[in-house]
């Protein structure tokens, strides 16, 4: 599976979200219990590539506490000037327990800078 997760990084790097839903698709089909590194990318993919409802669901069904997708999730919020969106997840990550990494700190300060900009816009 290994080769699954660079191809669907692959994807996410160079926008190619219909392949890397054909792979994640095929994943599922082979049976293959998603783990936290699949998760991770899976919903960094669907989040920067503008699935941020099928980022979320991806999240909330099997990430769990996993630092790496919740912070995907606010990056990716972020990404797509969902300041809000992005704020609501990195407080719900505080509530369980996920401390930031420096990336995620720097997605939240990203978000509060964005509401700000549309505040004051």
């Amino acid at each position: 599976m290994l080769l699954s997760h660079c191809i669907l990084s692959t994807c996410t790097s160079v926008g190619a979200l219909d392949l890397g839903e054909q792979i994640h698709a095929q994943v599922i089909k082979t049976g293959f219990q998603l783990n936290v590194y699949m998760c991770s990318v899976l919903t960094d993919m669907h989040a920067k590539l503008g699935k941020l409802s099928n980022a979320q669901g991806i999240l909330r069904r099997f990430a769990q506490d996993d630092i790496v997708s919740w912070t995907a999730m606010v990056a990716g919020y972020v990404q797509h000037d969902m300041f809000a969106e992005a704020l609501k997840t990195s407080e719900e990550m505080q509530i369980r327990g996920i401390q930031f990494d420096n990336i995620g700190f720097s997605s939240a300060i990203s978000a509060c800078a964005g509401i700000q900009a549309l505040n004051q816009g």
